[in-house]
């Protein structure tokens, strides 16, 4: 199954094109359109499509923006996923080597995503129990 354009990536997707003289077909355009990965050397492509007031350092950025994004990596690391040329034809297969380093570059995001939760539940609990050991003591101490 596709991996589809959320609004996170949807909105890198706009930048981008908001840079560029004409949107390019490779990019979603709307929510829940099919994420494709770029043709490998696409970059270049890119950024000679970038509108002439455009510093080439913003649009480098945007660039990497969308392709390190979570949604990104999550679709090159599909297995039968293509890769595609500027106007959003498929060219190639991701080689296994790039769907590997995508798959384990997710996992290492949502285990990092994971502690990151559970830390904040910890945070968020000890800091309760501090909240309530004042008024039980306050409690205690009256009685």
């Amino acid at each position: 199954m596709p991996s589809t354009a959320g609004p996170a990536i949807l909105a890198r997707a706009q930048t981008l094109n908001a840079l560029l003289v004409a949107p390019i077909g490779v990019l979603p355009a709307a929510l829940g359109d099919p994420l494709h990965p770029f043709q490998v050397g696409l970059g270049p492509e890119i950024l000679a499509r970038r509108r002439p007031e455009v510093a080439l350092n913003v649009c480098e950025r945007a660039i990497r923006d969308y392709v390190h994004s979570f949604s990104y990596r999550h679709a090159a690391a599909q297995p039968g996923s293509m890769r595609y040329d500027l106007d959003g034809n498929p060219i190639e297969p991701v080689s296994e080597k790039d769907r590997h380093d995508m798959q384990r570059s997710c996992e290492v995001d949502q285990e990092r995503a994971r502690q990151r939760k559970a830390a904040t539940a910890l945070a968020a609990a000890a800091a309760g129990a501090e909240m309530s050991a004042p008024a039980e003591d306050a409690l205690s101490s009256g009685s």
